[in-house]
């Protein structure tokens, strides 16, 4: 069981890999592996301030025998709802994890748990009623339920997140389409690697680019939110590549520099790969897909280190 709990926590770790998005300890109940706001807050593709998500974890405190017997004893503290909607959030984590029992599942339940974060947030901001986000989260404190498998922790309950007079609750709805730009450091085996992109971007019907300029290495990926996020972890948590001695490895220097939504007027059509001689041929690729935005608050900053431009 530790062999398979380890091979897990591993590739969390590849996942989770920025401060604030990943904690894990080990003591004599076991190991305990606590997702924190930032790690929580990266697939949510929401406009929220950093303030409201202080205090938000998801923990998993793993059994002696899981993942074969058992599952994951399930955590979820939050700042920004009240008790009862963590306990009903906790709920059905949990009954997703027994769905799941006999497997390897913490990814699993963690998409999950993003995925019921997202709708629960967007309902509580169109509901109001509650005081400032700040006065909820200093002078309250967050609310925590642990889902333990025959008991349930109570504590106060909070209240509902509302709107500022400004929101409109309309323009908070997920988005379901989204562009997110990645971040290779290097492939060894490029021909298999390639392949392998091509193929799951064909599975999870999304388009884009795959793109090398030099040294520069990068995927742009346009489709359903939770297909591009499939996407990311798939890229994260399989083996797609070589390591110096020749053995096929995981990649853990994948960077997701941003995931946003697609706005009027971006339109890529099919998924290819090419190879571009110069930054004007990767500046102007980005601006006839109406995506010069992205190309000069992510792709400018990279290309000094890269390599010099060519003109």
């Amino acid at each position: 069981m530790e062999a398979e709990q380890e091979e897990e926590i591993q590739s969390l770790k590849a996942i989770f890999c920025q401060d604030g998005e990943l904690e894990i300890k080990k003591d004599s109940s076991g190991t305990h592996i606590t997702v924190l706001n930032n790690g929580l807050k990266s697939a949510l593709h929401l406009n929220i301030t950093n303030e409201l998500w202080k205090n938000i974890s998801l923990q998993f405190s793993l059994p002696q025998y899981y993942p074969s017997t058992d599952f994951p004893h399930v955590t979820l503290t939050c700042s920004l709802f009240p008790q009862a909607s963590i306990k009903t959030l906790t709920n059905k984590i949990h009954d997703k994890a027994t769905q799941l029992q006999g497997n390897p599942m913490l990814m699993d339940l963690i998409c999950y748990a993003q995925e019921l974060l997202s709708k629960e947030l967007l309902e509580n901001m169109c509901l109001g009623g509650a005081p400032s986000p700040s006065q909820s989260l200093i002078e309250r404190g967050p609310a925590q339920h642990e889902l333990l498998p025959s008991s349930f922790i109570e504590k106060d309950s909070m209240p509902l997140l509302s709107c500022n007079s400004t929101c409109n609750c309309a323009n908070h709805k997920l988005p379901e389409k989204i562009i997110a730009l990645l971040l290779l450091d290097h492939m060894r085996s490029k021909q298999s690697y390639t392949k392998l992109i091509k193929k799951w971007v064909l599975e999870l019907g999304l388009t884009g680019r795959l793109l090398f300029c030099n040294k520069l290495i990068l995927i742009l990926l346009l489709g359903d939110a939770k297909n591009v996020n499939d996407y990311i972890i798939r890229n994260k948590t399989i083996n797609v590549d070589v390591d110096a001695k020749g053995r096929s490895c995981k990649e853990k220097m994948l960077t997701v520099l941003c995931e946003l939504p697609v706005q009027p007027g971006v339109s890529i059509t099919e998924f290819s790969v090419m190879e571009l001689e110069s930054v004007n041929e990767l500046q102007k690729l980005f601006l006839s897909f109406s995506l010069a935005d992205i190309y000069q608050e992510y792709i400018e900053n990279l290309l000094a280190p890269c390599f010099k431009k060519k003109k």
